[in-house]
């Protein structure tokens, strides 16, 4: 799988060229890991490897390449921001590693990255790298400054560090570490009057190593007793760096002392010898106008040399009243987590003392759980015999089920033949009771027509006289045809007759001279036939008797009073209610 290399800015990443060919991931000729990573949507397949430098050498190498440390802290920042983004969201694929410690330890971080991502380096000659070259005093001094002023960048490198691959036995780059009199010594060797910084930029040093002790103390003291004396020890170690820093800072101010005696005592000298340059000034007449040039450049110089003089007295004094003040605050801090390691201690002997009582009442729950299991253990025995007895009655059981089993399929056999005749007289009962149900109501109908036709015989005493009996036979019909008019009109406009359906139904109307209505009124109702889906003639007959003793049609029944009286048409549309006694006429 392929790896593919991305840098921070001014990281000077071809110094570890041997490295990246180890591990396959070198770039072309005309490629540059440095910001191709920017604004970049979809990035390359297989693994990355990301590589930072810290924000001092980033704007040390930008400075030499003539880039303003303002600008190179800023675009180290924004490119350093992109970087550990990409290493969260590709964690899988991803390796953060900080350029110093690889120079430091080339060949430890190779082997330890080819591991992770399965290549092989071996046969690979001895990794080594070209050390760098010395950074320019003026150069390393801003750079520090610029970094102390930003806390922004000195908090992006300690999420960078703090995600970085971890490898152990890793040894710190010496080159990374400063060393303040080398610094001092080649500031002097530069210009004079920058030596009065040395001072302010250690103590910068001492209060950043003052910040970082106490913030790695807060953080232990959170852990656990056993590691309270490794705190201890770290917080007399760091005050012990402190002391030893501010004696050596003091040491430094008195060798500006005496250096500044020196540089009087060499003004003293100057003045001697231009003493003794005005006695031998007739005969250096010639010379005049180079010696009056020379006389003047030394008096600037001079003067600027005791301005800087009384600057570096000034500067020094600030220095020490600083260095002094800063081992009170030591004092305090110390004095401060000494309190804090006592209430640690006070809370660890509650949280003891809390655990013993928990411990005695976890056993007294074991005794309690220990006296339940033999009680339990005993009911096990007693339900095991229990069990045993269980079986030996399911046993007799199941021999008496056999033979039960074998009555029981005897009995069913003769239930079945029971059954099929039961079936078989219902059936005739009910056709019969059908029968006997269409034709009960088929004469009713009948009489029904008499008895009106015998009514009016009798009511029309004064027809008697004046009509012969054929004439009366006559009328008589009408009435009833009248009569038959009028029920099939009611028919017709219930809706409750599909005369389509009934001619499918019962296709032998079709041969007959009655329309499907007529049929209806005069054959069909007391043959049992239905005049649609929504009513049974047959079941409204069965379930309501007085229908059937009144002698009028079922569906003509229900049209003018049993749906008034919510009877059902069908079986299970409605509660039937009980029928009226009386029939109404």
């Amino acid at each position: 799988m392929s790896v593919t290399l991305a840098t921070t800015p001014h990281s000077n990443w071809q110094q570890l060229a041997p490295l990246w060919n180890a591990l396959g991931c070198a770039p072309g000729d005309d490629a540059n890991p440095e910001g191709w990573y920017v604004g970049k949507h979809q990035l390359p397949e297989g693994h990355l490897l990301l590589a930072y430098t810290s924000p001092e050498q980033a704007v040390m190498n930008a400075m030499e390449a003539g880039t303003p440390p303002t600008q190179a802290l800023h675009k180290w920042q924004a490119d350093a921001q992109v970087l550990l983004n990409i290493a969260k969201r590709e964690r899988k694929r991803s390796i953060l590693i900080n350029l110093e410690l690889v120079k430091a330890n080339p060949e430890l971080v190779t082997s330890a990255i080819a591991r992770h991502l399965g290549h092989s380096v071996e046969g690979q000659q001895s990794l080594t790298v070209e050390p760098a070259k010395d950074s320019d005093p003026q150069y390393q001094l801003i750079s520090a400054v610029a970094v102390e002023k930003s806390s922004s960048a000195k908090a992006m490198k300690s999420k960078l560090d703090s995600s970085a691959f971890k490898i152990s036995g890793l040894k710190k780059n010496s080159s990374a570490q400063k060393d303040i009199d080398s610094l001092f010594l080649n500031l002097a060797s530069v210009t004079e009057p920058k030596e009065t910084q040395v001072p302010a930029v250690e103590i910068d040093k001492l209060e950043q190593q003052h910040a970082d002790a106490v913030k790695k103390l807060e953080q232990e003291n959170q852990l656990l007793m056993g590691q309270l004396h490794v705190v201890q020890e770290e917080l007399e170690r760091q005050i012990s760096v402190s002391t030893t820093n501010q004696t050596e800072a003091e040491k430094r101010a008195a060798i500006l002392q005496k250096e500044h005696a020196e540089v009087r005592g060499a003004l003293e000298s100057v003045q001697a010898q231009f003493l003794e340059l005005q006695k031998d000034k007739a005969s250096l007449e010639k010379q005049l106008t180079k010696s009056d040039a020379e006389k003047a450049t030394q008096a600037n110089q001079i003067k600027a040399l005791k301005a800087a003089t009384q600057t570096n007295a000034k500067e020094l004094s600030a220095a020490l009243q600083e260095a002094e003040n800063l081992k009170q605050q030591l004092e305090d801090t110390k004095a401060s987590l000494e309190e804090e390691n006592q209430l640690l201690l006070d809370q660890l002997h509650v949280v003891q003392e809390e655990f013993e009582q928990q411990m005695q009442a976890s056993r007294a729950s074991n005794d309690k759980l220990n006296e339940t299991y033999s009680q339990l253990k005993k009911e096990h025995g007693l339900l095991e015999r229990r069990l045993l007895k269980l079986r030996e009655s399911l046993e007799t059981l199941e021999r008496t089920n056999k033979v039960l089993n074998g009555n029981l399929a005897e009995v069913k056999n003769a239930l079945a033949v029971t059954k099929k005749q039961l079936a078989e007289h219902k059936r005739a009962s009910e056709e019969s009771e059908k029968q006997g149900t269409l034709a009960l109501a088929s004469a009713n109908r009948r009489i029904s027509e008499l008895s009106n036709e015998l009514n009016a015989v009798v009511r029309s005493t004064t027809w008697k006289l004046a009509s012969s009996l054929n004439g009366h036979e006559k009328k008589v019909t009408a009435k009833r045809k009248q009569n038959i008019e009028k029920q099939a009109l009611e028919i017709a406009n219930s809706g409750l007759f599909d005369q389509a359906w009934y001619l499918e139904e019962y296709p032998e109307v079709l041969q007959s001279e009655l329309g499907p209505i007529e049929h209806y009124l005069h054959v069909g109702a007391y043959e049992g036939c239905n005049p649609s889906h929504g009513f049974n003639t047959l079941w409204y007959l069965a379930n309501y008797l007085d229908v059937v003793e009144s002698g009028l049609n079922p569906l003509v029944h229900y049209i003018r009073y049993g749906k008034t009286e919510e009877r059902a048409p069908t079986p299970g549309s409605i509660a039937s209610l009980p029928a009226p006694p009386p029939f109404r006429t």
